[in-house]
């Protein structure tokens, strides 16, 4: 494709997939899934590894489930095939569609793919059980397969880039589709999300860190908040330049115009937030436009979590005290 650089132009939503739990399988469903103000916390099905106690959190139905066929894939091989790299195929091709976009018209395109993913349960178990390793198995294990996968199936040759920034992972894998999209590497691009709970460890983790919830329940910005509650899924978006959906008729969605991702740096603890480097974040020479409107992934600290957290929204001049943090790598989007 011929390059250009369009940095800074707005970059226009123009398709959407999901998979979340409660059954929700299509963006207008998970928008009256919060109208409703709807809950899918539940325990987690039995079955999913040995000697499982009870789990609760927001969780999928089914995790097992997959068209191989759709894509080519063997049945042995697609046995090896980390649930999630599953999920995200069958989701990205669904944003597609809703983007009015044929899977296949991209072959030999330089569509890119940039998928947030930040637990690798399955592959951890597959990879420990060394009796039944395949030539499979390590493809379908890494955490790159996740778009990797994607790329190869749609024959995408665009950038394909897993990212790992544990909670801001899909954001900042949207926020790196936007600079591709700027600097030209692409005209369009798949970015996203993925996860799965296929182990206990992470879990386990977590809780011995204080970070989640015991009700399985996220409770943003209230008082009783003590942690936040784990929950399965997948979503993707489409992206295009504004100029260019503008031009081929494209549906638009919603609009991005800007982004920022930083680290917050030497605090306390590695996990503990730094409320000097989250108003760096918001200074608008980062975020390339006004810090007015802007959106940023937050979450309650955890349950042990020591001396306040800082404001997700605390902009140049104040970072008032509260009890609220942002992930600690952040992409932020006007609205």
């Amino acid at each position: 494709m011929e390059s250009r650089r369009s940095i800074g132009e707005p970059v226009a939503v123009v398709g959407i997939g999901c998979r979340f739990a409660g059954g929700i399988g299509s963006p207008a469903e998970f928008w009256e899934f919060l109208s409703s103000g709807g809950s899918a916390v539940r325990a987690l099905s039995e079955g999913r590894w040995s000697g499982q106690g009870e789990v609760l959190g927001s969780f999928l139905d089914d995790i097992a489930g997959f068209d191989a066929e759709l894509f080519g894939i063997p049945p042995r091989e697609a046995r090896l095939i980390d649930p999630q790299h599953r999920l995200a195929l069958e989701v990205s091709w669904e944003a597609l569609e809703h983007a009015g976009i044929s899977p296949t018209s991209l072959r030999g395109r330089d569509t890119g793919v940039f998928v947030g993913i930040g637990a690798d349960d399955y592959g951890r178990r597959t990879l420990s059980d060394l009796a039944r390793i395949e030539p499979w198995t390590g493809i379908g294990a890494s955490m790159c397969g996740a778009a990797n996968r994607i790329s190869h199936s749609l024959d995408l040759r665009g950038p394909s880039v897993a990212v790992d920034t544990a909670c801001s992972s899909s954001l900042v894998a949207v926020h790196q589709a936007i600079q591709s999209l700027w600097l030209g590497e692409t005209d369009l691009a798949l970015a996203g999300g993925v996860l799965l709970v296929a182990a206990p460890g992470l879990g386990a983790v977590l809780d011995a860190a204080g970070a989640t919830s015991p009700d399985g329940r996220s409770k943003p910005f209230a008082v009783e908040a003590d942690g936040y509650g784990r929950g399965e899924g997948c979503a993707f978006v489409v992206l295009k330049l504004l100029r260019d959906a503008v031009a081929a008729g494209d549906r638009v969605l919603a609009v991005l115009r800007g982004g920022a991702v930083c680290q917050d740096g030497r605090t306390e603890g590695i996990m503990a937030p730094s409320a000097s480097a989250q108003v760096h974040l918001m200074r608008p020479s980062a975020c390339g436009t006004s810090t007015a409107g802007c959106r940023t992934a937050a979450r309650r600290c955890g349950r042990s979590a020591r001396g306040p957290c800082t404001s997700s929204r605390a902009t140049p001049r104040s970072s008032r005290r509260s009890r609220w943090c942002a992930t600690r790598s952040c992409a932020v989007t006007p609205s």
